[in-house]
């Protein structure tokens, strides 16, 4: 939950009986005092819950072990990737080792994705080296990471969820797919007009990408 000038950075809690909802909302709040702007939630295998974010202006992680019924911090939190500047967090759990994959501050614009392994949620956090392979895989193939899904009956099969923001019109915004096993599977999609929409929208992003590189390179030769 945000304000039009961006210093809000709340987290939204609302509680329902079913995935589907209907949802009741309860509250909003900074947990542990901090800001709370992109976000993720991470369920242990011990049943204690988790709200990974991104705060102080994103310059620093924050993880805060939330209560019993999951609708609020208990004061436990710690801050990592301090300086950093990451947003957009995914985390999963392989093996008991804890993965988490961030996204650099660019707007709407992509770039390379990070992550980084821990034994335990709280850290130490080490990164590591490049998660992704493949065409575009410089520009996280034009998508900002959001959710790490298990593939169910897949040994080890994740799919890395990305959404892929148009800056020219982010209500036409899309969500699109990573298979990410030992090594990338390809780009999945829900269905062939998904797909097309997904090239036309790369080859838009290129363009504007090199007009971009361009104009820095144009502005750096006259100085």
């Amino acid at each position: 939950i945000d304000s039009a000038d961006y210093k809000k950075a709340h987290a939204g809690v609302a509680v329902a009986d079913r995935p589907t909802g209907p949802y009741r909302y309860v509250s909003s709040l900074r947990p542990d005092g901090g800001e709370s702007r992109d976000m993720t939630l991470f369920k242990d295998d011990d049943g204690k819950a988790y709200l990974v974010y991104s705060s102080e202006w994103n310059a620093t992680t924050h993880v805060s072990l939330l209560s019993d019924d999951y609708t609020k911090p208990i004061g436990k939190v710690v801050r990592i990737f301090e300086g950093q500047y990451r947003e957009a967090p995914a985390l999963f759990k392989r093996a008991g080792l804890y993965y988490l994959v961030t996204s650099g501050c660019t707007g709407w614009y992509p770039n390379r994705a990070l992550y980084a392994t821990a034994p335990k949620i709280t850290g130490p956090w080490s990164e590591q080296a490049d998660l992704l392979v493949g065409p575009d895989a410089e520009w996280t193939y034009f998508g900002q990471s959001t959710f790490v899904l298990p593939v169910a009956g897949k040994r080890d099969a994740f799919i890395l969820m990305l959404d892929r923001w148009k800056s020219t019109n982010l209500r036409d915004s899309l969500a699109s797919l990573r298979a990410q096993e030992a090594e990338a599977q390809g780009q999945l999609f829900a269905d062939p007009d998904q797909e097309r929409q997904w090239r036309r929208d790369r080859e838009a992003m290129q363009r504007r990408l090199i007009a971009v590189r361009l104009k820095a390179a144009a502005s750096s030769g006259s100085a």
